[in-house]
């Protein structure tokens, strides 16, 4: 609702990835639970700020007769990815003989590329909504 209103999807998506960023390498420093509970409950607050801005910003920039194609790629990468990613994670714990915060400095890199990409990669597209359109149409006391 936020993303509409303010018509700013790429703001709140890249606060959204780059908490995440941000939290993956307290998980090797962490000293105990409570370090890395704080750092789980913020990543997933990152989560839940870019879920819906993210699929605004796919609406936006997908052509209208491959908006399907385009979100079912993003959620097929996700798939892939909760796949893959514990996978390797299994194979460098092999290799690194058992150094969990060695794997843990790893996952580091692809949460830091993801914030790299989307700010170097994709545009803000211009606003879709006309003068008077939805952002018009939503109220702060909605919020």
């Amino acid at each position: 609702m936020l993303s509409d209103y303010w018509d700013k999807r790429m703001q709140l998506t890249v606060i959204g990835y780059g908490m995440a960023a941000v939290t993956k390498p307290v998980f090797p420093l962490a000293s105990s639970l409570a370090t890395v509970f704080l750092a789980r409950f913020l990543d997933r607050i990152g989560k839940g700020i870019r879920g819906a801005p993210r699929d605004a910003l796919i609406g936006e920039l997908a052509p209208p007769n491959l908006r399907g194609i385009c979100y079912g790629l993003r959620q097929s990468l996700d798939t892939v990815g909760a796949f893959l990613g514990p996978l390797m994670a299994m194979g460098l714990m092999v290799l690194l003989a058992n150094g969990i915060r060695s794997v843990l400095w790893v996952a580091v890199i692809p949460a830091v590329l993801a914030v790299v990409l989307l700010v170097v990669g994709v545009q803000e597209p211009s606003s879709p909504h006309p003068e008077g359109g939805l952002r018009r149409s939503i109220r702060l006391s909605d919020l």
